[in-house]
């Protein structure tokens, strides 16, 4: 038969000085308390364990909540007090006012590879420092993850519950290095890992988000693995591995950059020979030609891939003062340092969105895009992108000022679908000081490359 419990309530002195406060979590027999107390006048988290009928754990977490009081790291909750009085166990530690991994996880989505490393690296260290202390958490997930944030920026990271959760039989420290693995794992690719059909792993993070570093895949691939050979022996293994990824620049994009070949072909290579002294007088000629044919093309109205100018000397263009990526659904940028090239005037150099594993997007979002900030506001005709793209489409959206969501942009003024290379969007005249170019389907390629765009009033 159950045990009877008086309830807990506000005001309720545990070990005679602190004071509880407001209930934060659990409503069964472990709950966690905001508290104050009255001897170091101070704000406290206390979680309350009551001993149940048919549980035999009780002293066994309660001796691991008392092992991890001496605990001192700055990745984990830091422990004040433990004690018991009766039926009840009660552990004092540092309250936290941000809020748990899941709760972000949760709200925004999963986190780029950069902040999943950072998380990552904290965790493990917490981990190696708590195993060398013969402490086994037992149950580390997303909810015993506390994060200390400025904005969007994760500031600070700790472990929390040490000693809380009931310790499966058999869980050991490498069972904890797994648990980590798997919360690698949906913090990079936003869902748990899940054995497939036929019974076998998770598919690699890689196959299901794109843009994921290959050592950082390998490395939760390992963390995750139940095969003694292959999984890291230790917390310490996990954390070596994390630090030595480097994601600038991400070593998932390609490594030779494409440009798009010139209607009338690529110019023959020169190939240059020493002691010619009429190789640098071809040179000039060579470059007073380009120049001629640039100026040439620009003046009949002509873009050099071929695209009309503002639909053939249509309006006049509108200066673009700044070009970023727009990933709202994903990680907030996407090739973030190539996205002023997509404004620099020169077909040569591309800004692009990564190689997705299938269309549209792996069905990870619905579009990625770039925001083109207008020197001041402007009654807009058209917006011309020259790619070489095959069969992406794309939403032009057009607003006073630039917007971090995309539902606050409105309704799209121009749309497109299966386009083959270069496309011209009509704005109908609407006003606006910043134009969203919206990317639906990346195309053939599963890759869409933006050249350049011009805009028009």
């Amino acid at each position: 038969m159950p045990r009877s419990h008086t309830p807990l309530l506000p005001d309720h002195l545990v070990a005679g000085r602190y004071r509880l406060v407001a209930h934060l979590a659990g409503d069964g027999p472990t709950q966690v308390w905001e508290a104050h107390d009255d001897v170091l006048l101070r704000p406290v988290a206390v979680t309350i364990l009551r001993r149940e009928a048919g549980v035999d754990d009780f002293d066994d977490r309660y001796h691991r909540v008392a092992l991890a009081a001496r605990l001192a790291h700055p990745n984990v909750v830091s422990t004040f007090d433990a004690g018991t009085e009766g039926d009840v166990a009660f552990v004092v530690t540092e309250l936290l006012r941000g809020r748990t991994l899941r709760q972000r996880l949760d709200r925004q989505g999963p986190l780029t590879a950069a902040d999943t490393i950072r998380v990552g690296t904290a965790l493990a260290t917490a981990m190696e420092h708590m195993h060398r202390a013969d402490i086994v958490h037992g149950g580390v997930s997303a909810r015993t993850v506390a994060l200390s944030e400025d904005g969007p920026v994760i500031t600070n990271v700790k472990l929390t519950d040490l000693g809380l959760a009931p310790l499966a039989p058999g869980h050991d420290t490498r069972a904890d290095v797994r648990d980590l693995g798997a919360l690698l794992y949906e913090s990079c690719c936003g869902v748990p890992p899940r054995p497939r059909d036929d019974g076998g792993p998770p598919p690699r993070p890689r196959k299901l988000r794109a843009g994921v570093p290959k050592p950082l895949d390998a490395a939760i691939v390992r963390a995750l693995s139940d095969h003694p050979s292959e999984q890291f022996a230790t917390a310490g293994d996990l954390r070596v591995a994390l630090e030595a990824i480097d994601v600038t620049p991400d070593d998932a994009a390609p490594l030779v950059e494409r440009h798009p070949t010139p209607p009338h072909g690529s110019p023959p290579a020169i190939r240059q020979a020493r002691r010619r002294s009429w190789i640098p007088l071809a040179g000039l000629v060579i470059v007073a030609g380009l120049a001629l044919a640039i100026a040439t093309a620009l003046i009949s109205g002509k873009h050099p891939l071929g695209v009309g100018i503002g639909g053939g000397g249509a309006g006049t263009p509108v200066k673009i003062a700044a070009a970023h990526s727009f990933d709202p659904q994903g990680d907030k940028t996407e090739n973030e340092a190539d996205a002023p090239k997509a404004i620099d005037g020169n077909p040569a150099t591309l800004w692009s969105t990564v190689r997705y594993n299938s269309r549209p997007f792996a069905n990870l979002k619905h579009g990625v895009g770039l925001v083109l900030s207008l020197d001041r506001p402007h009654k807009l005709r058209q917006l011309t992108v020259a790619s070489p793209t095959q069969g992406w489409a794309a939403q032009i959206y057009v607003s006073d000022v630039s917007h971090p969501a995309l539902g606050d942009w409105g309704k799209p003024v121009a749309t497109k679908t299966g386009i083959n290379g270069n496309a011209t969007f009509d704005l109908g005249n609407h006003e606006g000081g910043a134009v969203l170019v919206w990317i639906t389907d990346t195309g053939v390629d599963r890759k869409a490359e933006v050249a350049d765009i011009q805009i028009t009033t």
